[in-house]
């Protein structure tokens, strides 16, 4: 069985002081649903006692690759360090329960991240707060008079402004009011009420009689008037020239209205409402597919729109319409933790309360804290937990873990901070307040932001939010057995009572798998595989341009790369462009994440042969090694004015015995076939008298066959160039022959066989297990296969053709070989099982051998890259281009704008 290297997410690790328990003694009506989410284990450390309580956690489908069931955690005491009053000491122990072994000669690697004081070791906040009811009986109809008396008729969404003073829809009884304790009819007439909202004096709210139209009336029931919308349909304009479809519920910030309009999947915007009532759009339609609750408040200083999306929790920007997933992957259960972590069931309702956000989700409430000091817009940085329900739809108050409501409900806060939450199925409205103090609830208070931090890493990593420490371990982890981890030491600034990290173990594990995909043939929306990690390795992505830098990790800067190659030992070499035009350098980077520049870019006349820090090289399209490393393949050209007029030539570079190879002077370079001289771009034979075009950056050595497949853009067509004899440095060993496409040039698409065969633009390449070849055929947006008898088909896409292609769904729609869309295909990489990997227009995309069925691993750009899971926070850059490669193991690099970026396998509890 092939060893394949495995990033591992292996536990979510909380540590808490005293009072961090919560719940008491009450027993819960249902399973604590912090007992699920992604990791291995909950560990729960009291800072005082030094008492501590491992969790295991059931085994999810999202960041953890090993769930509970199949890598054990235990640890000692948080111990106390003599002659240390700052620092205190943890001691974890790793089980291995498979039946494989996990790390191999690599050994195993434990990274610490996502440090924040504060979140508490408990998720399960229930016991902290009340359900009360204030309004109705439980009889459903429409009887006002005093609050306890009154009757509802289930009742919607509501607007509340204090205690006393609050406004809510019905489907039969309208638009009501409580005033001081005594409800009544606001606006007679009405019906089928859907949502509610409050400005100064007026109150609007929407009714859906026969259509969705947007209607005003004061706060005493005089001036109703419709003045937005009518029939159903999708329309921005003025006053009643605007179309709403489905309008699930709706905010305000004082002067604008936010509408979630479910049946156009849109945020919508009405301002001058005391003039033309004008409507807009601020999301693009269709990209909020499910959406049903919106609210609009201040969290962590800005103020911001949140919505419920397909059981996801996310931020939009109430200006620009940016949105970004928060909480949540869409998957139909419920799990507290970290918005990575968290899932929802069904959410609706939302509302914002002094900076918490609460979501009622299937007979629960959930509550959203965002760190202090982090990101809005980042999943890592918000604390999902519950605070009321036991996910039973009923009708009963009381403690927060006792508590039955409706699970389908809506929220709202008023002036003063209050959630109020409507109960449709059981007509009445109800109140969630704290047992003490005010929303938000937490299990501890923490006397310090400052993070807490550990004093004795091995060293540190790249990892999002920052550099993490790290721990290494030289062991194999064997089946069935139990490997300490170095001790921990923990700098404790003075005042922090709790704090949470997560652990991530890397290593190596014989059991395979496939770096994941999400197949959703609508394309609704921003969406990726959520067993798929996308994380920075080495660089640093800003806004600025940079030069080629060398260092390690984060420290190393790469300006923008355009060919990968990798070796058995995890060498990654690549190709790095060295500032604006064609001076490219071919790059080498360890395992370790140290860069190192060997072949750097020599300007001159005629390309050369000689040492890598002499040499005349030109520039380097691509690049390719052998399995060992020791040998480089290189296609370059001379292009002094950056404009291709002449061929270009392969060129071969090989490691001096005992060389080091991170020097330049170690590489000894020469030509093996081409001629960068001449302008004749296309003929056959021997290495010296063989010609090429300019060369795409995609080669591919095969050791087995002892042949280079190489692929020419611009003369459309696949070369093979092959080893004849045991001198490798020579080019008349070398036998340069066409596999696939135009012998002169000419573009078009046509299937078939060698020179009959045509392709337009083949961009890359790859090599398929069973000795096929994928093509990237990017103007024809096609992948095609070429056999090695060099019979050429289409492998996926439709190969359709659209003015406008961000507004042609088909052209990124998943599906089955020839049916799915696949627009530009850029790099494509093909890992052992035959999954071939296609960057298509700002998402890579996954297409599976035997089906060909084409998925999405990642979809959606955004102004700057950011690292995470696919199905929640992970971008790139918008315009960026990745490039992508398989080394031995199955890891999938992927370099771009300043970075180089790794997907990592989520492998499953006992999955194969």
């Amino acid at each position: 069985m092939k060893l394949l290297k495995c990033w591992v997410l292996v536990v979510p690790l909380l540590v808490s002081g005293c009072g961090g328990g919560g719940g008491g003694g009450r027993s819960n009506p249902i399973a604590p649903v912090v007992e699920k989410g992604e990791g291995t284990a909950r560990v729960i450390v009291n800072v005082e006692t030094g008492e501590v309580t491992v969790r295991p956690l059931q085994p999810g489908t999202s960041r953890a690759t090993f769930g509970g069931s199949a890598l054990s955690v235990t640890s000692s005491r948080l111990l106390e360090i003599p002659g240390e009053t700052t620092l205190r000491r943890l001691q974890i122990s790793l089980k291995n329960n498979l039946a494989e072994n996990i790390g191999g000669s690599n050994g195993l690697r434990v990274i610490l991240s996502n440090f924040v004081n504060g979140t508490g070791s408990v998720t399960d906040l229930r016991s902290l707060t009340t359900v009360t009811k204030v309004i109705g009986t439980g009889t459903n109809s429409s009887v006002d008079g005093p609050a306890g008396g009154t009757t509802l008729s289930s009742p919607l969404s509501l607007a509340a402004i204090s205690n006393n003073e609050f406004y809510w829809g019905e489907l039969v009884g309208g638009l009501r009011k409580n005033d001081n304790g005594t409800t009544s009819h606001l606006a007679t007439g009405t019906a089928k009420v859907q949502a509610v909202s409050v400005i100064g004096t007026w109150v609007y709210f929407f009714m859906a009689n026969n259509g969705w139209e947007l209607w005003r009336v004061h706060k005493d029931g005089t001036g109703l008037e419709k003045i937005a919308g009518g029939a159903a349909g999708y329309a921005d304009g003025n006053g009643l020239n605007a179309r709403f479809n489905t309008v699930r519920a709706m905010d305000t910030d004082g002067t604008r209205l936010f509408v979630a309009d479910g049946g156009n999947n849109a945020v919508r915007v009405i301002s001058d409402l005391d003039g033309l009532r004008t409507t807009t759009t601020l999301t693009l339609s269709g990209t909020l597919a499910g959406m049903l609750g919106i609210t609009y408040g201040q969290v962590g200083g800005s103020n911001k729109l949140f919505a419920t999306v397909s059981r996801r929790v996310f931020v939009i920007d109430p200006t620009t319409g940016a949105s970004a997933p928060i909480a949540g992957n869409g998957q139909p259960v419920q799990a507290d933790g970290t918005g990575v972590e968290a899932r929802f069931d069904t959410p609706v309702g939302i509302a914002i309360s002094n900076g918490g956000i609460y979501v009622c989700d299937a007979g629960t409430v959930r509550q959203l804290t965002l760190n202090p000091s982090g990101s809005i817009t980042n999943p890592h940085d918000y604390l999902v937990s519950t605070i009321a329900g036991n996910g039973i739809a009923g009708d009963l108050d009381g403690p927060g873990d006792v508590a039955q409501f409706d699970g389908k409900a809506y929220l709202a806060t008023d002036t003063s901070g209050d959630l109020w939450m409507t109960s449709p199925a059981f007509n009445k409205i109800k109140k969630i307040a704290a047992v003490s103090g005010n929303l938000p609830v937490s299990s501890a208070s923490v006397g310090t932001s400052e993070p807490v931090r550990v004093s004795n890493p091995t060293g540190f990593l790249p990892w999002t939010g920052g550099d993490a420490p790290y721990f290494q371990l030289a062991s194999t982890l064997a089946p069935q057995t139990t490997v300490p981890v170095p001790a921990w030491n923990f700098a404790l600034p003075a005042g922090v009572r709790q704090f949470s990290f997560t652990i991530t173990v890397e290593a190596d594990t014989t059991i395979e798998s496939s770096i994941g995909a999400m197949y959703d043939p609508t394309q609704a929306g921003f969406y990726g595989a959520d067993n798929v990690l996308l994380r920075t390795i080495a660089g640093r992505y800003t806004g600025a341009d940079v030069r080629p830098q060398d260092g390690s990790g984060t420290s190393a800067r790469i300006r923008k790369v355009s060919s990968i190659a990798t070796a058995a030992d995890g060498t990654v070499f690549f190709v790095d462009q060295a500032e604006d035009g064609y001076p490219r350098m071919v790059r080498r980077m360890e395992p370790s994440g140290l860069i190192t520049t060997i072949m750097p870019y020599n300007p001159g006349g005629s390309l050369t042969n000689g040492y890598g820090d002499e040499v005349v090289q030109g520039q380097i399209d691509s690049v390719e090694c052998s399995p060992d490393g020791r040998r480089l393949f290189m296609f370059c050209h001379q292009d002094p004015d950056g404009i291709s007029t002449k061929g270009g030539e392969l060129r071969t570079a090989y490691l001096g015995p005992g060389l080091d190879p991170r020097l330049p002077g170690s590489w000894y370079v020469l030509k093996i076939a081409g001629n960068s001289t001449d302008t004749n771009l296309y003929s056959n034979g021997l290495g010296g008298d063989a010609r090429f075009s300019t060369c795409a950056p995609d080669l591919i050595w095969s050791e087995s066959t002892r042949t280079l497949y190489i692929c020419e853009w611009d003369g459309n067509r696949v070369r093979k160039v092959t080893q004849r004899d045991e001198a490798p440095d020579l080019a008349t060993s070398w036998q340069v022959d066409l596999v696939a496409g135009s012998e002169s040039g000419a573009s078009g698409l046509a299937d078939g066989q060698g020179a009959s065969a045509l392709f337009s633009a083949p961009v890359a390449i790859a090599a398929m297990p069973d000795g096929a070849i994928l093509v990237s055929d990017h103007e024809n947006n096609l992948v095609r296969r070429v056999d090695p008898d060099g019979t050429v088909s289409v492998y996926a896409g439709t190969g359709e053709v659209a003015a406008d292609p961000e507004a042609s769904g088909t052209w990124y729609a998943d599906g089955d070989g020839i049916a799915a869309g696949v627009y530009h295909p850029g790099s494509i990489a093909v890992d052992p099982y035959g999954y071939a990997y296609v960057w298509t227009h700002n998402r890579l995309r996954r297409i599976s051998p035997g089906q060909k069925r084409v998925a999405t691993v990642v979809y959606g750009v955004d102004s700057a890259p950011a690292d995470g899971n696919c199905s929640t926070t992970a971008r790139e850059a918008t315009g960026a281009y990745q490039t992508l490669a398989f080394d031995r193991n199955g890891n999938l690099y992927a370099g771009s704008h300043r970075t180089m970026r790794l997907y990592q396998r989520l492998i499953q509890s006992g999955s194969k």
